[in-house]
């Protein structure tokens, strides 16, 4: 990515997405592009839209114009902050920290269900079994680092939020 103006996503032969890296990377055209590109991937939890409200495990916030049904939410790791008042949020329980000097990458789990990129297998629907639990990984600035077992209620800028279909994997603008 750091060597193109522009880069082609492909999956099993086909082209998902074409485009300049940084937008490619903001904007994924699908769930395949979502979990493919960005190092850690984009965290996506099973998620239901509801007459505008979007609930995906103990996170819930609105999004005008999005037609009820099953969708996929979509979250960068370093979108992921301590949660201010009213931000949409949840709860997060840290597992492992990765100390990295610039930054540490924490691992850890909340209520929902994880949803796998698709990279594996396009033809199906890419959803793991319904569990409990879902990993969430998080992007914090090294003095932000939390200890494994604390829970944390993290948050996210409705803006920084990315929806998908569920069935199709396409993004929802």
């Amino acid at each position: 990515m750091t060597l193109g103006d522009r880069i082609v996503v492909m999956s099993a032969g086909e082209v998902q997405q074409i485009g300049r890296p940084q937008e490619v990377y903001r904007q994924p055209a699908n769930i395949f592009v979502a979990g493919f590109i960005g190092s850690p991937p984009m965290n996506l939890l099973r998620g239901s839209a509801r007459e505008g409200r979007v609930q995906a495990g103990d996170l819930e916030f609105s999004r005008a114009g999005i037609p009820d049904g099953d969708v996929v939410v979509g979250v960068r790791p370093e979108a992921l902050t301590v949660a201010n008042d009213g931000m949409p949020s949840f709860d997060f329980t840290v597992d492992v920290v990765e100390p990295l000097g610039d930054e540490a990458v924490i691992h850890g789990t909340t209520a929902g269900s994880v949803v796998e990129s698709g990279a594996e297998e396009m033809d199906e629907l890419p959803l793991l079994a319904a569990g409990s639990r879902a990993p969430v990984v998080a992007r914090f600035l090294p003095e932000e680092e939390p200890s494994p077992g604390e829970t944390l209620r993290l948050g996210i800028s409705e803006e920084r939020i990315m929806l998908f279909d569920a069935r199709s994997g396409a993004a929802i603008t």
